[in-house]
């Protein structure tokens, strides 16, 4: 068969304008060419005689274009003028000179020559009165991709022997961001096996089949920043002590509360393999299935990155702040700008000087189940799974981690090279982490049908599943670390005087530690999942589902920052270390879930499912852990270091982390699904073979319409805040007023007023994830035709909508209390997009 699938921007609606903008619509085109060819090889008395092949080809060009907004400086702001500004709660902005703590003439901050030249990397505001933004634009990604599959398989004497081999292309182009940097991504893979299946017949004792396979997996990847051997901008500003090779050209990172921030990607080209070896067989006899093998993986992974090589730069209003007669900042005074234009950080973050990386490690697993039909209508499955990783090993023993005393009261480097800790004597492995040898997964189902010929049926299984693929992320964080690489998070203070020109220079002792930390001891996550359903059939050709899941997850990654407390808040151990953010396996995650499924079986030519779905989900652990654990699956860890703005996955106080139990980030409660679809068949209502121009017609035709509706997803409401104790910003959150969060005045969708800047030296009170964000909707649909040419030939045309009624419908809200924006629309889904497919099988 071929086939080709194509777009148009003439055939999609115009992205939303949240300001009304008649700008120029983006032009772009999308198209898709594929192809597959396969069967035997008709080579008589030829090795490949009675052998099958199967060859699949894609090409694919797809542009797409967004709107993208955002606050930036205005006109006034650019020259330092605040006189027109305003906070969160729209009341005006004052901001003080560091040195003599008095306001400035009307209102007018100096301007740095470093953020002078920083500035000139920021739009012109272009929209007036729109809640929220005061620069909108039009962004396009460009995407190419090309993938070739081939299969070649041969039967002898109870023998198949097949290989598979798999190439897969892609590159993009990106420019979707206010600053229209056009940053580019690549990557290729090859996917190669070779497999050996024998057939065995023993007689009495049942039919048993043996696999052996080798696969070789690799992916090679880069992406090029835009400003990557193009233009030296830290440089050309002023700003010291950050990578300036050629390939991480560019400005640092800006992280501001009032005005979006400046971010890029990291130069990076890498490359993994992956060699996998595989035994497995099925053996059936009598009422037994009985399935058993085991695989041994080695894992290569191979970095040529920075983590943070053009450094970053976090703004609060600490420095343009007025201080009272005790030295505490007054509220409403300051700017987090302003801050930037004076050339005063509130914090920095760092990490380059180790760019290459070669992370080795294994992967085991072996595993038994038995598929026993104990008797008719009832089966149970039984088995486990034992899975093991090794942590990473990186071949220059290029690891370092922390080697903390009790309470972090003190902390030293401990290295792959020197395994041995300073402050504790404890002998590390070279991975620095401990092996955990616990990945035992029982698994058990049954399912039953209590009456013979009845349609009732019952099924119900509990599994344990463990999360193993979270050694990479960690290793490539000890990769990046003192004394192997300059890295370091800070905060301005008198001991630590920071700014734009020399930050990054900063010569401390705190500088010398890692940034990163992890319980030697730490622990494989893994979930306990449990489900029980009952199926029913009902008049109408109808089918009734009911099902119960519950998921507790245990050991997952929890992030804390220790020793760091609220600005304001006296220090509790001066001498203690801090700036340095430290993982453990100590969280949980508990999910429960009911979903009631109704599906009409295909039934004169009309079939139909709906679905509704209500769960609740609570956990501790940092943002990243849950969702994957809810498909009982793998999980792919999102750690991140303290600075640079913070993270709201890092807990807000170390020392009461049971303090982050909320609701999970994924916590939808209500999601409604519909789908249905119609087709003619070979005639009207399914009927009688039709002919003539009737036939031409009506036959052939499908009709799909998929509707869904849910309850938004959580959001955190966030406060960026100072710290006391030596180490970069973070997130925390605001208090709680009691006012209605839903109480939003005119343009916004959450009141500011629910809210407040926590008291001195305290936490704020609101919980993670306490907002519900917007609601989702998205109605789908698609028509297609299928045309029989003869008996060898049929084309098929497609074509799909999606947003079919070119809905506005909100993504997610704006939740930084400091901004002026906060409770504004940060996103919006896309409007009616159109696509047709053509596809002909011969």
């Amino acid at each position: 068969n071929a086939g080709v699938n194509f777009d148009t921007s003439a055939w999609d609606a115009r992205n939303f304008s949240p300001s009304g903008l008649a700008g120029p619509k983006p032009s772009y085109n999308q198209l898709s060419i594929l192809g597959n060819v396969g069967g035997p090889i008709g080579i008589p008395r030829h090795y490949f005689a009675n052998s099958n092949f199967v060859l699949n080809y894609q090409h694919g060009g797809n542009d797409t274009a967004s709107a993208v907004t955002g606050l930036v400086p205005t006109l006034l702001e650019r020259g330092g003028d605040f006189s027109q500004s305003v906070n969160s709660l729209g009341q005006p902005v004052v901001v003080y000179s560091p040195a003599t703590n008095q306001p400035y003439a009307n209102d007018i901050a100096p301007i740095s020559t470093q953020a002078q030249a920083l500035l000139r990397q920021y739009p012109m505001p272009n929209v007036a009165n729109v809640p929220g933004i005061n620069y909108e634009a039009s962004g396009l990604t460009n995407q190419h991709i090309d993938a070739l599959q081939t299969r070649l398989s041969k039967y002898k004497n109870r023998n198949q022997f097949f290989g598979n081999f798999g190439f897969q292309r892609q590159s993009s182009r990106n420019n979707a961001s206010i600053f229209g940097y056009q940053n580019g991504s690549s990557s290729q893979g090859i996917d190669a096996a070779i497999n050996w299946q024998h057939v065995y017949r023993p007689g009495g004792l049942g039919y048993l089949t043996t696999n052996l396979k080798y696969e070789f997996n690799r992916l090679a990847s880069s992406q090029n920043p835009f400003f990557a051997f193009r233009t030296n901008v830290s440089g050309d500003a002023g700003i010291q002590g950050n990578d300036q090779s050629p390939q991480n050209w560019g400005p640092p990172d800006l992280h501001f509360t009032s005005i979006a921030g400046l971010p890029l990607p990291e130069y990076a080209n890498n490359a993994d393999n992956t060699q996998t070896f595989t035994y497995s067989s099925l053996w059936y006899r009598g009422k037994h299935s009985l399935q058993f093998g085991a695989d041994v993986a080695r894992l290569q992974f191979n970095a040529n990155t920075q983590q943070n090589g053009r450094g970053s730069f976090s703004f609060t209003d600490a420095a343009t702040q007025q201080l009272d007669a005790s030295g505490q900042p007054v509220a409403g005074t300051g700017s987090d700008l302003a801050d930037f234009l004076i050339g005063v950080p509130d914090g920095v973050e760092i990490a380059f000087g180790n760019a290459d990386k070669y992370l080795r490690g294994w992967r085991y697993d072996a595993y038994v189940t038995d598929d026993w039909r104990m008797k008719a209508g009832f089966t149970i499955n039984a088995g486990v799974r034992w899975e093991f990783a090794t942590p990473l090993n990186e071949l220059g023993n290029r690891l370092a981690n922390l080697d903390v005393a009790p309470n972090f009261s003190t902390a030293a480097s401990v290295t792959g090279a020197s395994p041995t800790g300073a402050i504790t004597g404890r002998k590390y492995p070279s991975s620095l982490l401990h092996s955990d040898y616990s990945g035992i997964e029982p698994r058990l189902a049954i399912a039953w049908r209590p009456r013979s010929n009845s349609p009732l049926i019952i099924r119900a299984g509990y599994g344990i599943y463990d999360i193993t693929s979270v050694y990479q992320v960690i290793a490539m964080q000890m990769a990046q670390q003192p004394p192997f690489s300059k890295s370091f998070n800070l905060t301005n203070s008198a001991a630590t005087p920071l700014t734009l020109a020399t930050a990054f220079n900063t010569s401390s002792s705190l500088t010398s530690i890692p940034t990163f930390g992890v319980d030697p001891n730490f622990r494989i996550g893994y979930a306990q999942v449990w489900n029980a359903s009952v199926q029913q059939d009902i008049p109408g050709s109808m089918v009734l589902t009911a099902t119960y899941t519950g998921t507790h997850g245990s050991h997952l990654m929890q992030e804390f920052m220790p020793n760091m407390y609220p600005v304001g808040s006296p220090l509790a151990c001066p001498s203690c270390p801090g700036g340095f953010v430290y993982l453990t396996s100590n969280a949980f995650l508990n999910r429960e879930a009911a979903r009631v499924q109704l599906r009409r079986r295909l039934r004169n030519g009309l079939t139909a499912t709906l679905e509704y779905t209500y769960a609740e989900s609570t956990d501790d652990a940092s943002a990243f852990s849950g969702s994957a654990i809810t498909s009982a699956g793998s999980s792919v860890s999102t750690v991140q270091g303290g600075g640079g703005g913070g993270s709201t996955s890092i807990a807000q106080n170390w020392q009461n982390l049971r303090a982050e139990t909320s609701r999970s980030p994924f916590d939808q409660r209500h999601l409604l699904t519909f789908t249905g679809q119609y087709t003619t068949g070979e005639g009207l209502h399914a009927g009688a073979l039709m002919s003539g121009w009737k036939g031409t017609f009506f036959k052939d035709w499908t009709f799909l319409t998929s509707l869904t509706f849910g309850s938004g997803l959580p959001l955190t409401p966030i406060y960026q805040s100072t710290a006391t104790g030596i180490g970069a910003p973070w997130l925390i959150r605001p208090d709680v007023t009691g006012a209605s969060i839903d109480a939003a005045p005119a343009g916004k969708s959450l009141n500011p007023a629910a809210f407040a800047a926590p008291a001195a030296g305290e936490f704020g009170d609101a919980q993670r994830y306490s907002i519900t964000g917007p609601n989702q909707f998205s109605l789908d649909a698609s028509v297609s035709r299928t045309f029989r040419i003869n008996n060898r030939m049929d084309a098929t045309w497609e074509t799909r909508a999606t947003n079919v009624l070119n809905t506005v419908t909100d993504s997610t809200w704006n939740t930084n209390w400091n901004s002026p924006a906060f409770g504004t629309v940060a996103g919006w889904n896309g409007m009616r997009k159109l696509s047709t497919t053509i596809r002909v099988r011969f």
